[in-house]
């Protein structure tokens, strides 16, 4: 529990709620029915919920860890929650992440390009496949634009499809560069 508390404090959070926990450090650890808020660098009101967590350590070398996640949710002020389901192992990722709806201004708030942020509408039925090591995320899938408009400009009622790779060198979350595409369909 000491080390969870700690990690969380790491993510500047706050936790809510912790039912469980199982398991030591040598053969890993599984926490269930989490709830984090007040996570550094998300919308005031984010609520992160995961039904499990498992926590497997091969060494004690950070790259060696592998989480998997299991029915997590995570709630941003004005969407319904997007859930992720996967795991992170052998310095790789494979998560699902869904959600019904999502307002684009909870998801660019993450941007550093003022214009992006001025972006406003909602997208639904969103179903993603994350892969790939941190350096080289690939991101695909499917999602519906309900309206999204940005001054003289607005889109609305477009099924849409993405296929990008966010390159990082130093890891996601730093100097991320994105390629690829994303096509919408009426």
């Amino acid at each position: 529990r000491v080390v969870f508390h700690r990690l969380v404090q790491r993510l500047e959070g706050e936790i809510k709620k912790f039912e469980d926990v199982e398991g030591n450090l040598t053969q890993g650890v599984s926490f269930k029915n989490m709830e984090l808020t007040n996570l550094a660098g998300f919308p005031e009101g984010t609520v992160l919920k995961i039904q499990k967590l498992d926590v497997f350590f091969d060494s004690f070398d950070i790259k060696k860890i592998t989480v998997a996640i299991e029915n997590g949710r995570l709630s941003l002020p004005r969407s319904e929650p997007i859930v992720v389901t996967g795991n992170y192992a052998n310095q790789s990722l494979s998560l699902n992440v869904f959600s019904k709806t999502v307002d684009v201004r909870d998801v660019l708030v993450f941007s550093d390009n003022e214009a992006v942020r001025r972006v406003s509408g909602s997208v639904s039925d969103i179903d993603l496949y994350v892969t790939g090591p941190l350096e080289e995320v690939h991101v695909q899938g499917d999602f519906k634009v309900d309206k999204i408009t940005k001054s003289d400009f607005s889109l609305s009622e477009s099924q849409g499809s993405l296929a990008v790779i966010l390159r990082s060198p130093h890891g996601l979350g730093q100097d991320v560069t994105p390629d690829g595409y994303i096509v919408f369909k009426n």
